[in-house]
């Protein structure tokens, strides 16, 4: 029972907490891997997202569809390299660029099938991440600052391809083995400037492992922690979406809120390479464009990669039970234990004397 306890309470709790927040438009800035990179290794990122909407939330969760012909999208192309400085501490830097194409009014509001693009570099990222570990969970907290390399006018014609704004978030992710499970998770505070709303993004899945290959299912989403500077007087920003963006407010959205179901697939091997592809439907939301988005990626380890931090290795454990004849075959433990049993196994006992 107490063993129950212990694997099952810390899932409730994150779940618990995540069905009290409401999902992002793109995807997490950082998530923990399933390998961690050895001191001095490298890991190199390349991820591409198409995204698409067509209608949005209002404020009371009901979708509003754009006037006809109206629409966004937008393609984001983002570049990260991880460099393991340290057995705990990591940095990351990345570079992003975006092409966006809508169909929105003309620059007086009376055509509603006036087409724009735009295609630019759009923010470069820097941050740290330092590693915890517990016993049972690996925890990685994060800080990475976002600094774009676009600004946003109201007085511009072009779509946007980012919020425009400055940001810096903090997060935690988590890493628990569940059986032939592995849950995945994370939470944060992300601060933005230009009025914009502050937000709790938040995202968690549960994987299942196939030989090389993965599958992975979730929920990802965020929340507006404190509103935006604008909320109270939207007339301004609304018709310059109306006009540069189609309407959508996948950009520059007043507090959204909006909850993604997504899944994803994909392919790891020899520890050094992975392909990824995901999937991501808007559910939910509030203030927010509904839309869909197809994620696709490629991770590069160069230097070398160890096992989860707290990984529970059952085929060690079968081993060792095996020798020891365990009545408790089967019941997950650290890898720290099962190797003291397995050291103490070979160490010669002394005999009692009669």
């Amino acid at each position: 029972m107490r063993y129950l306890f212990n694997r099952i309470a810390p899932l409730f709790l994150v779940c618990l907490f995540l069905s009290g927040s409401l999902v992002q438009a793109e995807p997490l800035k950082y998530q923990i891997r399933e390998f961690d990179l050895e001191s001095g290794s490298f890991e190199f990122g390349l991820e591409n997202t198409y995204s698409e909407s067509r209608a949005n939330y209002n404020g009371n969760g009901e979708i509003i569809n754009l006037p006809a012909a109206q629409r966004l999208q937008h393609n984001r192309s983002r570049l990260t390299v991880k460099s393991q400085i340290l057995d705990q501490i990591s940095l990351l830097g990345g570079v992003s660029g975006g092409y966006t194409s809508s169909v929105g009014t003309d620059n007086f509001g009376v055509r509603n099938d006036f087409e724009r693009t735009r295609f630019g570099v759009s923010d470069v990222e820097l941050g740290s991440i330092f590693q915890i570990t517990r016993d049972f969970i690996d925890l990685d907290a994060s800080l990475i600052a976002t600094i774009p390399l676009t600004s946003v006018n109201y007085n511009q014609t072009d779509p946007l391809i980012h919020d425009g704004a400055f940001e810096l978030e903090g997060g935690l992710s988590l890493r628990q083995p569940l059986g032939w499970l592995t849950l995945l998770g994370y939470v944060g505070i992300n601060y933005r400037s230009q009025g914009l709303s502050t937000q709790l993004p938040w995202n968690f899945d549960f994987r299942a492992h196939v030989k090389k290959f993965y599958i992975q299912m979730g929920l990802s989403g965020e929340t507006t922690l404190v509103e935006d500077n604008e909320a109270k007087n939207q007339t301004p920003r609304l018709v310059f979406l109306q006009r540069v963006n189609g309407g959508s407010q996948y950009f520059n959205a007043f507090s959204p809120t909006i909850v993604n179901l997504q899944a994803q697939v994909g392919a790891q091997f020899d520890d050094s390479a992975e392909v990824y592809l995901g999937l991501a439907q808007a559910i939910y939301g509030l203030r927010s464009a509904v839309s869909w988005q197809i994620t696709g990626g490629l991770v590069f380890n160069f230097g070398g990669t160890v096992q989860s931090r707290s990984k529970w290795d059952t085929d060690s454990l079968d081993d060792a039970d095996d020798s020891f004849g365990d009545s408790e075959k089967g019941q997950f433990r650290p890898d720290s234990e099962v190797r003291e049993r397995q050291i103490q196994s070979v160490i010669p006992q002394k005999k009692k004397r009669p």
